[in-house]
């Protein structure tokens, strides 16, 4: 699928930050190295007052800072997508990193094959650099965790062509995997009016696309980009709750993309089959074992079932404890 990039169109990236100065400068190198004009790269760091040196290490390279107060990277995000200029947009966070010199290049060419392509992506894949803990959940890759990868749609299951190292994908309002953090085309990023949306919530924003006829995507499994989710496993446990009332408990059944679907009765079968499955211990056991051998890394072992049962004790006791509890019962058993 290779084609030669004549005219190279001006990519936008939007990283929001705050006191990131231990992972900025790996982040933004791995963009500025790439083999790709800088002047086609518009890089918008969006800052929520970054007491560390943040700022002083991104200002070493020809970044866009914008400042907010607000503490909520989605909402920042979006403020980074409103000031993008560019012909394709994608968002990274602080903590990530394009695996691969020629990522730009690379993830530009279904594109230009394509004209129906609203964006490509690729995989989550761990770096040997980071922590245990963070190779692990890296090797979910955007499903990002056991949990999340069992409620997810699948990616193979929206493969439609081959076309060299890319697979194309068509995505439905029923079918379409979490793969939110895309090289968007940004032409139908504003058909889709995403900018008129509060937050740039990456799989809501897919989601609205969908919605609007954009659903042809290009997968290339072998870029890959690192992300340094967590130093320790006990990270999760608060990461779930943060993220469980941040982001669905607070807005229920405001949200575009769902993991859980409501109007199907099958749904309630299968968070029961998790629950059993997480707190037996036995299959994570041995799902551990399984990756452990497989990786030729014993933490694969151990996290496995300790993960396991940490976010889904987390994501149970953020919806016992929150305030709207009884309406996410009444819709989970479809009660009036």
């Amino acid at each position: 699928m290779k084609k030669i990039i004549e005219n190279y169109p001006l990519i936008s990236i939007a990283i929001p930050t705050f006191n990131e100065e231990r992972y900025i400068v790996s982040c933004l190198e791995s963009i500025f190295s790439q083999d790709y004009p800088s002047t086609k790269l518009q890089v918008i760091i969006i800052d929520n007052f970054s007491t560390d040196k943040t700022l002083q290490l991104a200002k070493k390279y020809p970044v866009e800072i914008l400042m907010d107060k607000t503490k909520d990277a989605q909402y920042l995000k979006m403020l980074g997508f409103r000031k993008s200029r560019g012909d394709y947009f994608i968002f990274m966070d602080a903590d990530s990193r394009l695996a691969n010199k020629r990522w730009f290049k690379t993830m530009l060419e279904p594109h230009l094959a394509d004209k129906e392509l609203a964006g490509s992506f690729t995989d989550i894949i761990p770096d040997k650099k980071d922590s245990p803990a963070s190779q692990y959940i890296a090797s979910f890759s955007v499903y990002t965790s056991p949990l999340f990868q069992f409620f997810s749609q699948r990616i193979e299951d929206t493969v439609v062509e081959k076309k060299g190292d890319f697979y194309i994908c068509e995505y439905t309002d029923k079918i379409a995997p979490p793969t939110g953090s895309s090289l968007y085309k940004m032409k139908y990023l504003k058909v889709a009016k995403i900018a008129e949306q509060e937050k740039f919530m990456e799989l809501d924003v897919l989601a609205i696309m969908v919605s609007k006829g954009f659903r042809k995507y290009a997968y290339n499994p072998k870029m890959g980009i690192y992300h340094s989710h967590i130093e320790h496993v006990s990270e999760i446990f608060s990461k779930r709750i943060r993220n469980i009332n941040r982001n669905y408990m607070k807005d229920l059944g405001g949200r575009h993309f769902l993991w859980i679907d409501f109007s199907d009765k099958k749904s309630i079968i299968k968070i029961l089959l998790w629950i059993i499955y997480a707190y037996t211990f036995a299959l994570p056991i041995l799902r551990g074992l399984f990756k452990a051998l497989k990786n030729k890394k014993l933490f694969y072992f151990y996290y496995e079932p300790i993960v396991t049962v940490l976010e889904t004790s987390a994501v149970i006791y953020s919806i016992l404890i929150h305030p709207r509890k009884m309406q996410f019962f009444r819709k989970l058993f479809a009660l009036k």
